[in-house]
């Protein structure tokens, strides 16, 4: 299966990355190992000289960004088979460039960009294989990311813009008890859905996405995160499958989400 359309990647963007290396390590169980040399911390499904799946990064926040006063926070990353190509038709779609193309040495060019509604992520042609994601949230190892929800600023225009752009397609659609509407996706040409994206409420600032982790215990990994200072915005919930999820604010006011037994 082609990873082109589909997520291959997370970051989480730390104003005090050292904190947050403690805080993930501790509360999702990551093997956290340095890559590069330039204070990137490689983020791992066990020990990555063993056989492990490296799946995400922490890294501290560019200069830019800390310029425009951006708190901490999770970016995912879309493979594309041409990024100059991606960046056109997210202008064409309604969308904006935020950080034109850059290149990471043996990784391959980057860029970030907003969607039409004002939500923020990354775009990378690889230069070698990048891990695929994991959409089967029952079958995954503590770790996984295994779900990427978009809370959007308008629910049908941001399916119309991720269906030109990636070519992600509508599947089941759940209504919620407010009265608002949950809109599952499945990634290119995929059968089993990689997500979920609603309108966001109106007291959420800006649109955003959430990427949900997998853990084997999910009390006592919002336990472990409590105690070290995250603030629980949503759940304990059931949801469809029998999992539990919980999505929170870290130590450093970062947005995450956990999925669990």
């Amino acid at each position: 299966m082609s990873s082109y359309g589909n997520f291959v990647w997370y970051e989480y963007n730390a104003n005090d990355p050292a904190k947050a290396v403690a805080f993930y390590k501790d509360v999702v169980g990551w093997n956290v190992t340095p890559w590069g040399g330039e204070g990137y911390q490689m983020l791992a499904i066990g020990d990555p000289s063993q056989g492990g799946i490296a799946t995400g990064g922490i890294m501290a926040m560019p200069e830019g960004a800390k310029a425009m006063n951006a708190p901490s926070h999770w970016m995912g990353w879309v493979a594309v088979a041409d990024l100059d190509a991606t960046l056109a038709k997210v202008a064409e779609l309604g969308g904006q460039t935020l950080a034109p193309p850059f290149v990471v040495p043996t990784v391959g060019r980057l860029a970030v960009f907003a969607d039409n509604g004002g939500a923020a992520l990354g775009v990378i042609q690889a230069e070698g294989n990048m891990h695929p994601p994991v959409a089967q949230a029952d079958k995954s190892p503590q770790g996984a990311f295994v779900w990427h929800e978009l809370m959007a600023g308008d629910r049908e225009q941001a399916l119309a813009f991720y269906g030109g752009l990636f070519g992600w397609q509508a599947s089941e659609k759940m209504d919620m008890p407010d009265g608002s509407v949950y809109q599952l996706f499945t990634g290119p040409g995929g059968s089993n859905p990689i997500g979920g994206m609603m309108t966001k409420p109106d007291e959420m600032p800006v649109a955003a996405f959430c990427y949900y982790t997998a853990v084997d215990d999910l009390d006592g990994a919002v336990g472990r995160a409590t105690a070290r200072g995250a603030h629980v915005i949503m759940g304990p919930m059931q949801v469809p499958g029998g999992s539990r999820i919980v999505m929170a604010a870290d130590d450093q006011g970062g947005m995450f989400a956990l999925l669990g037994a």
